[in-house]
Protein backbone atom coordinates (compact mmCIF):
# COMPACT_ATOMS: atom_id res chain seq x y z
CA UNK A 1 0.00 0.00 0.00
CA UNK A 2 1.33 3.44 -0.87
CA UNK A 3 0.41 7.11 -1.07
CA UNK A 4 -2.83 7.95 0.73
CA UNK A 5 -3.06 4.46 2.17
CA UNK A 6 0.32 4.77 3.82
CA UNK A 7 -0.60 8.15 5.27
CA UNK A 8 -3.86 6.99 6.81
CA UNK A 9 -2.32 3.81 8.21
CA UNK A 10 0.55 5.80 9.77
CA UNK A 11 -1.82 8.26 11.41
CA UNK A 12 -4.06 5.50 12.76
CA UNK A 13 -1.14 3.48 14.09
CA UNK A 14 0.27 6.52 15.87
CA UNK A 15 -3.03 7.68 17.30
CA UNK A 16 -3.50 4.07 18.39
CA UNK A 17 -0.89 4.92 21.00
CA UNK A 18 -3.72 6.60 22.88
CA UNK A 19 -5.27 3.19 23.38
CA UNK A 20 -2.07 1.22 23.88
CA UNK A 21 -1.48 3.06 27.15
CA UNK A 22 -4.71 1.48 28.38
CA UNK A 23 -3.65 -2.10 27.68
CA UNK A 24 -3.67 -3.15 31.33
CA UNK A 25 -3.88 -6.85 32.11
CA UNK A 26 -6.01 -8.14 34.96
CA UNK A 27 -9.47 -7.15 36.19
CA UNK A 28 -11.33 -4.40 34.41
CA UNK A 29 -12.48 -1.37 36.34
CA UNK A 30 -16.07 -1.40 37.53
CA UNK A 31 -18.47 0.66 35.39
CA UNK A 32 -18.70 3.49 37.93
CA UNK A 33 -14.89 3.88 37.87
CA UNK A 34 -14.53 4.53 34.15
CA UNK A 35 -16.09 6.52 31.31
CA UNK A 36 -18.36 4.91 28.71
CA UNK A 37 -16.16 2.78 26.45
CA UNK A 38 -18.14 3.59 23.28
CA UNK A 39 -20.34 6.51 22.23
CA UNK A 40 -23.96 5.87 23.14
CA UNK A 41 -25.31 8.03 20.29
CA UNK A 42 -24.58 8.38 16.59
CA UNK A 43 -21.98 11.09 16.13
CA UNK A 44 -19.67 12.72 13.57
CA UNK A 45 -16.44 14.23 14.85
CA UNK A 46 -13.56 16.18 13.39
CA UNK A 47 -10.22 15.81 15.16
CA UNK A 48 -6.83 17.44 15.00
CA UNK A 49 -4.39 14.56 15.46
CA UNK A 50 -0.72 15.08 16.28
CA UNK A 51 1.86 12.30 16.19
CA UNK A 52 5.58 12.12 15.45
CA UNK A 53 5.69 15.88 14.94
CA UNK A 54 2.94 15.82 12.32
CA UNK A 55 -0.57 17.25 12.55
CA UNK A 56 -3.43 15.77 10.53
CA UNK A 57 -7.15 16.47 10.35
CA UNK A 58 -9.25 13.36 10.87
CA UNK A 59 -12.98 12.76 10.52
CA UNK A 60 -14.58 9.98 12.58
CA UNK A 61 -18.16 8.80 12.03
CA UNK A 62 -19.79 6.40 14.47
CA UNK A 63 -23.06 4.45 14.47
CA UNK A 64 -24.00 3.52 18.03
CA UNK A 65 -26.83 1.18 16.99
CA UNK A 66 -24.59 -0.96 14.78
CA UNK A 67 -21.23 -0.28 16.50
CA UNK A 68 -19.61 0.77 13.24
CA UNK A 69 -16.86 3.34 12.83
CA UNK A 70 -15.37 5.11 9.82
CA UNK A 71 -12.17 7.17 10.03
CA UNK A 72 -10.59 9.17 7.24
CA UNK A 73 -7.77 11.71 6.99
CA UNK A 74 -8.35 15.05 5.29
CA UNK A 75 -7.38 15.15 1.64
CA UNK A 76 -7.04 11.37 1.30
CA UNK A 77 -9.13 8.91 -0.68
CA UNK A 78 -8.46 6.06 1.75
CA UNK A 79 -10.56 5.34 4.80
CA UNK A 80 -10.86 2.78 7.58
CA UNK A 81 -14.04 0.85 8.40
CA UNK A 82 -14.51 -1.03 11.66
CA UNK A 83 -17.50 -3.24 12.49
CA UNK A 84 -17.46 -3.93 16.22
CA UNK A 85 -20.20 -6.54 16.12
CA UNK A 86 -18.83 -8.49 13.16
CA UNK A 87 -15.24 -8.05 14.43
CA UNK A 88 -13.99 -6.91 11.02
CA UNK A 89 -11.79 -4.06 9.84
CA UNK A 90 -11.14 -2.89 6.28
CA UNK A 91 -8.97 -0.26 4.63
CA UNK A 92 -10.81 1.04 1.56
CA UNK A 93 -8.80 2.73 -1.23
CA UNK A 94 -11.11 4.61 -3.56
CA UNK A 95 -8.55 5.54 -6.21
CA UNK A 96 -7.56 1.90 -6.67
CA UNK A 97 -11.15 0.70 -6.16
CA UNK A 98 -9.63 -1.84 -3.78
CA UNK A 99 -10.09 -3.00 -0.21
CA UNK A 100 -7.79 -4.62 2.35
CA UNK A 101 -9.31 -6.99 4.88
CA UNK A 102 -7.12 -6.32 7.92
CA UNK A 103 -7.04 -8.24 11.21
CA UNK A 104 -9.61 -7.02 13.71
CA UNK A 105 -7.29 -6.01 16.52
CA UNK A 106 -8.91 -3.73 19.08
CA UNK A 107 -5.55 -2.73 20.53
CA UNK A 108 -4.30 -1.71 17.07
CA UNK A 109 -7.37 0.28 16.05
CA UNK A 110 -8.58 1.71 19.36
CA UNK A 111 -7.37 5.27 18.79
CA UNK A 112 -10.94 6.49 19.31
CA UNK A 113 -12.38 3.65 21.42
CA UNK A 114 -11.48 3.16 25.09
CA UNK A 115 -10.21 -0.19 26.36
CA UNK A 116 -12.16 -2.15 29.00
CA UNK A 117 -8.80 -3.21 30.49
CA UNK A 118 -7.74 0.34 31.30
CA UNK A 119 -7.00 1.81 34.71
CA UNK A 120 -8.89 5.11 34.90
CA UNK A 121 -8.57 7.83 37.53
CA UNK A 122 -11.10 10.67 37.55
CA UNK A 123 -9.48 14.13 37.50
CA UNK A 124 -12.25 16.71 37.08
CA UNK A 125 -14.45 18.22 34.36
CA UNK A 126 -14.05 20.68 31.49
CA UNK A 127 -16.18 22.44 28.87
CA UNK A 128 -15.14 21.98 25.26
CA UNK A 129 -17.14 22.82 22.13
CA UNK A 130 -20.13 23.53 24.33
CA UNK A 131 -19.99 20.04 25.89
CA UNK A 132 -18.95 18.90 29.35
CA UNK A 133 -16.35 16.13 29.53
CA UNK A 134 -14.65 14.36 32.41
CA UNK A 135 -10.84 14.28 32.52
CA UNK A 136 -9.48 10.80 33.13
CA UNK A 137 -5.92 9.71 33.75
CA UNK A 138 -5.27 6.45 31.88
CA UNK A 139 -2.39 4.14 32.73
CA UNK A 140 -0.97 0.86 31.49
CA UNK A 141 2.29 -1.08 30.96
CA UNK A 142 3.00 0.66 27.62
CA UNK A 143 2.74 4.20 28.97
CA UNK A 144 0.30 6.74 30.32
CA UNK A 145 -2.18 9.24 29.00
CA UNK A 146 -5.24 11.37 29.57
CA UNK A 147 -8.67 11.55 27.96
CA UNK A 148 -11.55 13.98 28.34
CA UNK A 149 -14.74 11.99 27.69
CA UNK A 150 -18.37 13.12 27.64
CA UNK A 151 -21.02 11.28 29.64
CA UNK A 152 -22.19 9.71 26.37
CA UNK A 153 -18.75 8.31 25.52
CA UNK A 154 -17.30 10.83 23.05
CA UNK A 155 -13.57 11.49 23.39
CA UNK A 156 -13.06 15.25 23.03
CA UNK A 157 -9.35 15.24 23.81
CA UNK A 158 -6.71 12.60 24.39
CA UNK A 159 -2.95 12.48 24.82
CA UNK A 160 -0.50 9.69 25.49
CA UNK A 161 3.17 8.76 25.59
CA UNK A 162 4.68 5.32 25.43
CA UNK A 163 4.86 2.46 22.93
CA UNK A 164 2.55 2.69 19.91
CA UNK A 165 1.01 -0.46 18.38
CA UNK A 166 3.74 -0.48 15.71
CA UNK A 167 6.37 -0.85 18.45
CA UNK A 168 7.81 2.66 18.29
CA UNK A 169 8.08 4.95 21.30
CA UNK A 170 6.46 8.34 20.96
CA UNK A 171 3.70 10.72 21.87
CA UNK A 172 0.33 11.34 20.23
CA UNK A 173 -2.70 13.50 20.79
CA UNK A 174 -6.17 14.10 19.42
CA UNK A 175 -8.48 17.05 20.01
CA UNK A 176 -12.00 17.39 18.68
CA UNK A 177 -12.65 20.50 16.60
CA UNK A 178 -16.33 19.79 15.92
CA UNK A 179 -18.99 17.40 17.23
CA UNK A 180 -22.30 16.74 15.48
CA UNK A 181 -24.84 14.31 16.90
CA UNK A 182 -27.35 12.69 14.58
CA UNK A 183 -28.12 9.52 12.61
CA UNK A 184 -25.29 8.36 10.38
CA UNK A 185 -26.24 6.95 6.94
CA UNK A 186 -25.68 3.20 6.90
CA UNK A 187 -24.08 3.38 3.46
CA UNK A 188 -21.02 5.27 4.70
CA UNK A 189 -19.98 2.17 6.67
CA UNK A 190 -20.26 -0.18 3.68
CA UNK A 191 -17.56 -1.27 1.23
CA UNK A 192 -18.50 0.14 -2.19
CA UNK A 193 -19.78 -2.41 -4.69
CA UNK A 194 -17.30 -3.73 -7.24
CA UNK A 195 -14.16 -3.08 -5.20
CA UNK A 196 -11.57 -5.85 -5.41
CA UNK A 197 -9.72 -7.40 -2.49
CA UNK A 198 -5.93 -7.09 -2.59
CA UNK A 199 -3.14 -8.84 -0.72
CA UNK A 200 -2.55 -7.72 2.83
CA UNK A 201 0.96 -6.24 3.35
CA UNK A 202 2.86 -7.04 6.52
CA UNK A 203 1.89 -4.61 9.29
CA UNK A 204 4.28 -3.58 12.06
CA UNK A 205 3.87 -5.50 15.27
CA UNK A 206 4.60 -4.55 18.85
CA UNK A 207 8.23 -5.29 19.54
CA UNK A 208 9.15 -7.06 22.75
CA UNK A 209 9.92 -4.66 25.56
CA UNK A 210 13.29 -5.10 27.19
Amino acid sequence: MSGAGDGLMRVLLLTGLLAATAGVTGAAASPQDRPPLLPTRDVALDYRATAAGRTTSLRVLYSAVNERLRAEAAGQSTFLLIDGRAHTAHVVMERQRSVLDVPFDTERWRGFILSPRATFTRQGTERMLGLTCTDWKVSGPQGSGTACVTDDGVILRGAASGAAPDGHEGTAGIQATSVHYGPQPEGIFAIPAGYKSIAMPALPTMRARQ
